[in-house]
């Protein structure tokens, strides 16, 4: 009976832990924006627990999918139900949110992928926006992505809002 309950937890509980961190917002072109002006990209944790992302790879290029291995940091915990930013500064001496490469202002991939076996955890290709604009999702962990006035470590904008920005197509 109580190994029937342990089994039943671990069945219930493991769908949760499966479920993947997302990419939730791309800035490229943060020229008078949020912090020191670098570009970022901003994952979102749907999660009730935090997710520590160490050892996850992240790339801008579909064919080098470990381009960049995250660091083993404290700093690379996303919080339950928040939001972790990487700053794609090429200055990864600054500390582990910082990234070796920087973002193309014209568009171009983006990807997560798990460390135990490289697959995806997500990706999106990313449009050129307007300057001090981001890309991202119309609603935390929604498939459809909008130009949308940057929201760094908050919710993004849901379409109804009378303030919404446009819809853009996404391009996969």
């Amino acid at each position: 009976m109580h190994l029937f309950l342990l089994v039943s937890l671990i069945l219930t509980v493991t769908p949760v832990f499966s479920q993947p961190i997302v990419i939730s917002e791309v800035q490229s072109s943060n020229l008078r924006g949020y912090a020191d002006e670098d570009d970022w990209i901003e994952l979102y944790n749907p999660f009730a627990l935090p997710v520590d992302v160490s050892g996850y790879y992240i790339s801008d290029d579909p064919l080098n999918k470990t381009k960049h291995r995250l660091p083993i940091s404290e700093e690379l915990v996303v919080p339950a139900n928040g939001y972790l930013l990487l700053w794609a500064d090429n200055q990864p001496m600054q500390g582990a949110t910082h990234l070796p490469f920087r973002l193309n202002a014209q568009g171009e991939f983006m990807g997560l992928y798990r460390p135990e076996d490289e697959s995806v955890v997500d990706f999106t290709y990313f449009p050129e926006v307007e300057p001090n604009l981001s890309y991202a999702r119309n609603g935390d962990g929604n498939s459809l992505w909008v130009e949308n006035t940057p929201t760094p470590n908050a919710a993004n904008w849901v379409v109804g809002n009378p303030e919404a920005p446009k819809i853009l197509p996404r391009t996969v």
